[in-house]
C-alpha cells in the first residue's frame, strides 16, 4: 500500500518526504515545517506529536484526522 500511496502523491503533483519516527520530535517538526507539509500519510501505530496544521491520513484505517 505504501508504494501505491507514494505513486499517488507523485501523480497528484506532491512530493514524497520520508520521515523516520526514530528522529527526535524537534527534528521531525522542523522537517515538516521546512518542507511545507500539509498532509501526512502515516500508519496509526505511529502516534507521534505532529503539528496540528497537518492533516493526518492513516493508511491502515483509511480515514483522516
Amino acid at each position: 500500500m505504501m508504494v501505491v500511496s507514494i505513486l499517488a502523491v507523485l501523480a497528484a503533483g506532491g512530493a514524497y518526504v520520508p520521515l523516520d519516527p526514530e528522529y527526535p520530535k524537534a527534528r521531525l517538526t522542523f522537517m515538516a515545517h521546512d518542507a511545507g507539509l500539509s498532509v501526512l500519510l502515516t500508519h496509526s501505530s505511529l502516534d507521534l506529536p505532529w503539528p496540528d496544521s497537518l492533516t493526518r491520513v492513516n493508511l491502515d484505517l483509511h480515514e483522516t484526522s
